[in-house]
């Protein structure tokens, strides 16, 4: 890694950019969870040294901060007697719907791997006397082939990866955040017909509280997370926040952003509602601004051990399901939100303190009764059978103030995970030559992902990246067209920080309406409003032509004061080109007469939802930006491919792979 000035680059020239430091590395990765820190970690082992994390604070982010009763890695099956296979996990993620074949083999085949590497880098996963690690079914899962180490897996994931990383010299750049990816000024973005491919990438540009930097480099490795704050109901920790902005303007396409997951969450602090949190049956009351108090089963008109019943199967099928809704366990996410959209001010809050009196525990349902008393936890309370049925889960929300014996807990149906993102090939490279995209923030899964597969993907795309640029190692871009993409990027910035100052006269912060957080605010409310689990397709339109208009003027609407940070207000622009993304795709995919599917239900005219069922489910769809306009389309699926290459052939190539590694130096870029 070099440090340097622009200035230095101009030939010593003073001027308006001179100060702006110049990072130099030969491959940066963007953000500090599990995925990136794995990717950093895996270029360090394959002799990658000058490789450095940017991240806007190391500790922020899902990784760090979200989790649940006992969050979940979904890997091949690694005990007991049931068959499993490679492809017949690959088959599970394929079934799910809108997933290339070849990214679920991928994902099948590196989830042992990945998860071994884990383990052996400390990640304490529960395992059994003869050294196996027995699994537990979650969620879309036909065998058992979940683990956990607990509530904070993926906290304990990305601190033994850190470990790791820094132990091999990896360096990390704490108070970044990315505002666009560089590269050669001129046309980004291949029109309909066209196949010229994006200019490659040549670098990055950053927002430090001292102000922008630059990093020149040869790949970039974009392991960001999810678009956190797109919705106000959210169980993203308020930490993770960014969105997939600077992908889409950097010509990468952007799939299946229609595919997200949502669940039942606490709301202080933000943490996922599944599992052992509702197999313990605890009471949904619906709260009034006046105090007075209802059971939400006699709210939604259903009788308490049906509800009961359904509660209990929230823990397997935590997130809603379009499936589910009528008939299921997913009516108790309709319930909820039917409670607090009809009153703003009600509150439905998670009652663990007693039973209340016409609860039975004989009259629980037989599989509530066998599994509770499998567990010895056939006893009076939610909090006390919570206790025993998963002590840390209490305990997480005891260590954060809230004691579930004695305090309700306020619930949400939140966001909690998009499954899709970026467009990336069984490498997990992008169309943009030297952009790689792992973890959340790649669009790799589809309509029903089993639960834990996100983490477990954190660790196969960021392994395929490293391995991809070991054995293809770039190079440092031209000097001469770093420095025209760094001039075009700044000279672009300091435009539009002007705007958000104009903007921010004469009285910023005094009712103006111009604060990038409150505009933000509105956006995620309406959000969750009428693009959640219940989507209403007349809305979304005009929200996506506000979207539009914000996005088109000076300062995206918004201001600032002349010397204050403009972060929130990129953050804001960057949420906008995300939120546009999201809803042209759910835009596109009812005008397509689809119906309902997946995560969500779709609204007809009359405000009935509309039917059910796996619709277009072999094609994949897809938003580009071209120019300043959005374009949506489908591409069919790829199959899983099937590789009959005999193993002493698949031996030589390794041996032919590993020679030319050898010869490129990878130990000395």
């Amino acid at each position: 890694m070099k440090r340097e000035r622009l200035r230095d680059w101009f030939g010593g020239e003073d001027g308006p950019d001179g100060e702006v430091p110049v990072v130099t590395a030969r491959v940066v990765v963007v953000g500090s969870g599990a995925a990136g820190l794995s990717a950093a970690d895996r270029l360090a082992q394959r002799g990658i040294r000058d490789t450095i994390v940017v991240t806007e604070r190391a500790d922020w982010g899902a990784s760090r901060n979200a989790g649940s009763d006992k969050q979940t890695y979904y890997r091949l099956t690694l005990a007991g007697d049931e068959a499993d296979s490679v492809l017949s996990l690959a088959r599970t993620f394929f079934g799910g719907g809108c997933m290339h074949g070849d990214l679920a083999l991928a994902e099948a085949a590196l989830s042992v791997r990945g998860f071994y590497r884990l383990v052996e880098l400390g990640v304490p996963f529960p395992d059994d006397p003869s050294g196996g690690y027995p699994g537990y079914r979650t969620d879309h899962d036909p065998r058992q082939r979940g683990t956990s180490c607990g509530p904070l897996t993926s906290r304990i994931m990305a601190e033994c990866l850190e470990r790791s990383a820094r132990s091999r010299g990896v360096r990390i750049l704490e108070g970044h955040r990315v505002l666009s990816i560089l590269s050669l000024p001129g046309s980004r973005h291949a029109r309909p017909g066209q196949a010229a491919a994006p200019p490659p990438v040549t670098g990055l540009l950053t927002l430090t509280p001292e102000g922008p930097c630059l990093f020149r480099c040869a790949a970039v490795v974009w392991a960001g997370g999810g678009p956190g704050a797109l919705y106000a109901d959210s169980a993203y920790p308020e930490s993770q926040s960014g969105g997939l902005g600077p992908l889409l303007e950097a010509g990468v396409p952007l799939v299946n952003l229609t595919e997200w997951q949502y669940g039942m969450a606490a709301l202080h602090p933000r943490w996922n509602l599944s599992g052992s949190y509702q197999q313990v049956v605890p009471e949904y009351m619906a709260l009034a601004e006046d105090g007075t108090s209802m059971r939400l089963c006699d709210v939604a008109g259903l009788q308490p051990d049906e509800w009961r019943a359904m509660t209990f199967l929230k823990g397997y099928q935590w997130p809603f399901q379009a499936e589910r809704a009528l008939d299921g366990s997913s009516r108790i996410d309709l319930a909820v939100l039917a409670a607090m959209s009809e009153c703003p001010r009600r509150r439905v809050v998670l009652d663990y303190r007693t039973d209340p009196p016409d609860f039975d525990l004989g009259r629980l349902s037989g599989d509530a009764r066998a599994y509770l008393a499998a567990a010895g936890a056939l006893v009076p309370g939610p909090a006390a059978r919570l206790r025993i049925l998963n002590e840390p889960a209490y305990r997480f929300f005891l260590e954060r103030g809230t004691d579930l014996a004695r305090d309700p807990l306020d619930t949400a149906v939140c966001a909690q995970h998009c499954n899709g993102g970026a467009e990336v090939d069984d490498h997990w490279r992008t169309r943009v030559p030297g952009l790689f995209v792992c973890g959340e923030a790649a669009g790799t899964f589809g309509v029903r992902r089993p639960g834990g597969a996100a983490l477990a993907s954190t660790q196969a795309g960021s392994l395929r990246a490293a391995e991809c640029l070991a054995l293809q190692p770039p190079r440092l871009p031209d000097p001469a067209g770093f420095l025209a993409a760094a001039t075009e990027a700044l000279a672009l910035f300091r435009a539009r920080v002007g705007d958000l100052v104009r903007n921010g006269r004469p009285a910023p912060g005094h009712g103006t309406g111009r604060e990038p957080g409150a505009r933000r605010d509105a956006h995620a409310r309406a959000m969750s409003r009428w693009a959640g689990i219940l989507r209403q397709p007349t809305a979304m339109a005009s929200l996506l032509e506000e979207t539009v208009r914000d996005l088109a003027l000076p300062g995206w609407g918004v201001g600032i004061r002349e010397g204050d940070s403009p972060a929130e207000a990129f953050l804001h622009r960057d949420l906008l080109l995300t939120q546009a993304a999201v809803l042209a795709a759910m835009g596109r995919l009812a005008e397509s007469g689809c119906g309902s599917r997946g995560g969500a239900l779709t609204l007809g005219p009359d405000g009935v939802p509309l039917p059910t069922g796996r619709c277009l489910e072999d094609r994949i769809g897809r938003v580009r930006l071209v120019g300043s306009r959005l374009e949506t389309d489908f591409v069919p699926v790829r199959p899983i491919p099937v590789h009959e290459a005999a193993f002493e052939a698949l031996w030589r190539d390794r041996a032919a792979n590993a020679a030319k590694g050898k010869e490129k130096g990878h130990g000395d870029w």
